[in-house]
């Protein structure tokens, strides 16, 4: 499969973009950039506004994605219930953290967007035999693993002396 990264620069555009236009907080950039503030308190204020609501939207979608994929296994409802409820809490906590204005949109559509692109390529868990706190421990599969899984071993040289 070839990878086709124009999507990807498109998206990165349209977020610049929105930076550009949406500055943070309720000036403009050229304020922003002559404030005489040090510049360690511009960059924590500018993680404050686009970092906080991008990890917090990561953070939610990962732990709605491993909820969901640990309830299919058949996971008991005290193990999905607490992490169903942290994905909730951080979904609400990034909507909060861009109550102060547009600002932090660009940064929170970043997380969703890394955070569903993390996702989509696991395939599932399997159980390791081990237990962690009294539960069984689980290991993710990666899709990669999944697709080698299911290969056939000597499928390569299969294909060597067929177009041969």
């Amino acid at each position: 499969m070839k990878n086709n990264r124009a999507g990807i620069l498109v998206a990165l555009a349209l977020v610049a973009a929105m930076i550009a236009y949406f500055p943070p907080g309720p000036f403009s950039w050229r304020a922003f950039v002559t404030d005489p503030s040090s510049t360690w308190m511009k960059l924590l204020f500018l993680g404050k506004v686009y970092l906080v609501p991008a990890a917090l939207s990561l953070a939610a979608v990962v732990g709605f994605r491993i909820q969901m994929g640990l309830a299919m296994t058949g996971a008991a409802p005290g193990t999905t219930f607490p992490l169903a409820l942290l994905a909730s809490a951080a979904m609400m906590a990034a909507l909060r953290s861009m109550s102060g204005g547009v600002g932090g949109v660009p940064g929170y559509a970043v997380g969703m967007a890394l955070g569903y692109t993390l996702m989509a390529n696991i395939h599932g868990f399997q159980k390791t035999g081990e237990t962690v706190f009294g539960r069984p421990g689980l290991k993710i599969v990666w899709r990669k693993q999944a697709r080698a899984q299911q290969e056939p071993q000597g499928s390569g040289s299969a294909r060597a002396s067929a177009a041969a």
